[in-house]
C-alpha cells in the first residue's frame, strides 16, 4: 500500500489494527501481521478487540457469555488495549493472545522498524521519517516491558 498523496506533503501513515474481531481467525491474523509489515503504513497500533462496559459490544458478549472479566472494580486493570479480555468466535482466548503477541513482537522487531523507516524516508523527508520511528520505537519498548516473553523469542 502506498500512500502518495500523504507523502507529497510529508505526512506519514499511522493505522490502527484490531485483533479479534468475531470474523478473524489465526489465519487471517497472520495475513493481517503480513499485511502491517509489508504495507505502507508507516506508524503502527495493533490491539485486541476491547469491550469497553457500557458498549454494545461489551452487552453483546456478556449475553453471549463470552466475557472473561467482569469483576469491577478489580479487573479495570486489564482493561488496558493490551489483554484480551472475551472468548474469540475462531480461536481461544490463549490462542489470540499468542498471535497477538508474536506479532507485535515481529512488527516492532528492529528490523521491520528500520525498514519502515527506510520505507518512510525515501517517500517523505528525515524528519518525518524520524517522528514516525520514534513513535515505533517508544511502542516497541512500552511492549517490551509489557510482554517480555514475545520480545525474547524467535520471530515467526
Amino acid at each position: 500500500m502506498v500512500c502518495p498523496l500523504f507523502y507529497r506533503y510529508g505526512m506519514s501513515v499511522d493505522a490502527g489494527f484490531i485483533y479479534g474481531m468475531d470474523t478473524d481467525t489465526p489465519d487471517k491474523l497472520w495475513r493481517r501481521t503480513d499485511f502491517i509489515i509489508n504495507s505502507g503504513v508507516d506508524v503502527v497500533r495493533m490491539t485486541p478487540l476491547t469491550p469497553l462496559p457500557g458498549t454494545a459490544l461489551f452487552q453483546r458478549l456478556q449475553k453471549e457469555n463470552r466475557l472473561l472479566y467482569t469483576n469491577f472494580p478489580n479487573d479495570w486493570e486489564r482493561y488496558d488495549l493490551q489483554h484480551v479480555l472475551f472468548k474469540p468466535a475462531h480461536m481461544t482466548a490463549d490462542q489470540l493472545e499468542q498471535i497477538l503477541g508474536q506479532s507485535k513482537a515481529t512488527v516492532f522487531s528492529d528490523a521491520v522498524i528500520e525498514q519502515k523507516y527506510t520505507r518512510t524516508l525515501a517517500a517523505t523527508n528525515d524528519v518525518t521519517a524520524y517522528v514516525a520511528q520514534s513513535f515505533n520505537k517508544t511502542y516497541q519498548g512500552a511492549l517490551k516491558a509489557f510482554l517480555p516473553e514475545y520480545f525474547n523469542a524467535p520471530a515467526f
